[in-house]
């Protein structure tokens, strides 16, 4: 690559850096981070939705 050449840099949708090989394709380890990272999104909203639900039954439960 010449100097000033541009090269492109694929992001996921968290903003993270994609890797590839040298075939061009994502390697299993990079899939796996992605879902793993995926996983855990969805772990911690799934807290946040539990605990607002708690709140909630817990001032419906008051209010009785």
């Amino acid at each position: 690559m010449l100097k000033g050449d541009i090269q492109e840099v694929k992001i996921d949708q968290n903003g993270d850096e994609v890797k590839e090989d040298e075939d061009g394709k994502i390697t299993e380890q990079a899939r796996n981070m992605k879902t793993l990272n995926q996983y855990q999104q969805d772990i911690l909203r799934l807290q946040n939705e539990k605990e607002q639900l708690l709140r909630q039954a817990a001032t419906y439960n008051r209010a009785e």
